[in-house]
């Protein structure tokens, strides 16, 4: 249950905007993950994958400074690196091809002070790295052409990271946008639908892999340093469009949906910080719907969806969401809805069994308990191997289903409100309730503690601070604020 993955997570009071702090290693997306803890000798251990790193020339064991309070909030090791700020001054990883996942989140710790100039903190030359370009701005870059941060409107300066605090530095590239975050805060998201290169350059804490411009840097990076291949969030909809308006508008994504009849805009969403204040009301017709098309993107091999619900009444056979055809089984994909003894379940199909998480659940999610007038999270993941439906955080029940998910892209499309194809007018099972945003997609599943990090609603000190960034930074949009 969701109570140990919770346990899991460090609270801890950053401004006023929601982060996260997950224990690393419950992330299966981390390729490799270095503490920095040795605190003696010249190598540097790996505590995720099986590539360590090499110590060489004047970066020394830094251990009597004390940790930074965030630090040890974060169970991170209290020792760090610092850098001599020479050609040669550098701890080196190699050039595995483990280090350019398609989709990188890369972060690590860093502080001052740094002499003037251009420094590079973090380097896979030719895949991405991050450094202060010559007007002193931090920036994550991709390839040789894309810079995040480097003439962001509110950039993050070298005389920022000489202020006596540390930073955590972090940049993601989800395929569709590189983003550079600093203290959990975006600085700067440009659009950039490359694929990242591969190099054959190594990958260096304290200067470029590069005949000439290796830009030393001389200052102090601490673990845990950790590079993740994120999945994509394929859609995201705040429901935020509002009154008058006939499309729910993408904010991830080209995918657009349309309201369909008895379909109205509400104020009121979801109670969470930096969510919109607004949903959508389904009134239970038949043809009451928000259609977001039939797009393969839809489709993924494995997935997560995420949305917020809210009951108006009993809703004993309604569904609320469907890419379900029950006329023809083999071109259904996954859809929520409560059955006729008003269970909640979320259906996944194979290409040959279906499953039903939620129904066999030794504590189900009843109507009941959603006809209580309050918001509910909702969540269901396929991995290929497990579907599992969650409720407001807490596992209802996970159910073994191996393989992909079918794809019904091209073929059904995904609604909002009710099941789109059936062989009659009741099979369409039309909800009567809101939905709130944001509806997220992802293309593989959560982990129970990123699923619980979706569904937490913060108390006014209850603030976190940021490990699974790429999550963080896809699902609420953050928009950086100034620290001080």
């Amino acid at each position: 249950m969701f109570g140990d993955a919770k346990k899991a997570m460090t609270i801890v009071l950053v401004g006023s905007l929601l982060l996260v702090a997950q224990a690393v290693q419950s992330d299966a997306d981390v390729v490799a993950r270095w503490d920095l803890d040795d605190g003696s000798g010249t190598a540097v251990s790996a505590y995720v994958g099986s590539i360590n790193g090499t110590i060489n020339n004047n970066v020394s064991w830094q251990i009597a400074e004390p940790p930074p309070t965030h630090i040890t909030q974060m169970q991170s090791p209290s020792t760090h690196l610092l850098f001599g700020g020479t050609d040669i001054d550098d701890v080196n990883f190699g050039s595995s091809a483990t280090l350019v996942p398609a989709h990188v989140r890369a972060g690590f710790w860093a502080k001052g002070p740094a002499a003037s100039g251009k420094k590079i903190l973090l380097s896979k030359f030719g895949s991405w790295e991050f450094g202060f370009a010559s007007n002193q701005n931090l920036y994550f870059r991709i390839n040789s052409g894309v810079f995040a941060g480097k003439d962001a409107s509110e950039p993050f300066t070298l005389a920022e990271l000489n202020d006596g605090q540390w930073h955590y530095l972090m940049g993601l590239h989800d395929g569709s946008k590189s983003s550079l975050f600093v203290d959990g805060k975006l600085i700067e998201s440009l659009t950039n639908t490359a694929a990242i290169n591969s190099s054959t350059t190594d990958l260096l804490l304290g200067h470029r892999d590069h005949p000439t411009a290796q830009e030393p840097y001389n200052g102090r990076i601490g673990g845990p340093l950790i590079i993740a291949d994120d999945g994509v969030v394929v859609g995201r909809w705040d429901i935020d469009d509002g009154t008058g308006a006939t499309q729910l508008s993408p904010e991830v994504g080209s995918i657009y949906g349309d309201l369909e009849n008895d379909v109205t805009w509400q104020s009121g969403g979801p109670p969470k910080e930096a969510r919109p204040a607004h949903a959508v009301k389904f009134n239970g017709g038949y043809t009451d719907d928000i259609n977001l098309g039939d797009d393969s993107a839809l489709n993924p091999a494995n997935i997560t969806v995420a949305f917020w619900a809210k009951a108006d009444g009993d809703h004993s056979r309604d569904v609320l969401l469907s890419k379900w055809d029950t006329v023809a089984s083999d071109q259904s994909s996954y859809e929520f809805g409560f059955d006729g003894s008003g269970y909640l379940f979320w259906r996944t199909y194979n290409g040959s069994t279906e499953k039903k998480a939620g129904l066999t659940a030794a504590d189900k999610f009843t109507t009941t308990e959603f006809d209580d007038g309050q918001w509910h999270h909702i969540v269901g993941t396929y991995d290929g191997s497990l579907s599992k439906l969650y409720v407001d955080g807490e596992l209802i029940e996970s159910l073994t289903h191996v393989g992909d998910l079918d794809d019904s892209g091209g073929i059904t499309p995904l609604l909002l409100g009710r099941r789109p194809y059936t062989v009659n007018d009741g099979g369409k099972a039309p909800y009567d309730g809101w939905i709130g945003g944001p509806v997220l997609i992802f293309d593989r599943a959560l982990s129970a503690g990123e699923v619980g990090f979706l569904s937490q609603v913060p108390e006014p000190s209850t603030m976190t601070m940021l490990v699974s960034a790429g999550l963080c930074a896809l699902v609420l949009g953050i928009r950086r604020r100034k620290m001080r």
